[in-house]
């Protein structure tokens, strides 16, 4: 059985993600085969959807299951809906 992810670790994974879509979004243009420069967009946006929903369905409060606010992709210190105390490596899941 696999350990569950800390919060910290899942606000990781959603800012590597939506960083790499980003990236990606900028550079196609750059690529001269039209197919190639529109599959990089692609995955871009793809990369970029696929981080909100991720962090929709993970980054949430364990106490409540609220939406925790991702900044700078920092775990915060307390749920800003029931007010308790998040620890950044206990488990994510409610």
């Amino acid at each position: 059985m696999k350990p569950k992810k800390s919060l910290h670790d899942h606000a990781i994974t959603i800012v590597n993600r939506g960083f790499i879509g980003i990236l990606l979004i900028i550079f196609y243009k750059y690529f001269p085969h039209p197919v190639l420069s529109l599959g990089l967009l692609a995955a871009g946006v793809g990369l970029l959807v696929n981080a909100i929903l991720y962090s929709r369905k993970y980054y949430k409060c364990p106490h409540c299951g609220a939406p925790l606010p991702l900044k700078g992709g920092s775990c915060p210190d307390y749920c800003m809906d029931c007010g308790k105390k998040l620890d950044a490596d206990s488990d994510a899941s409610v």
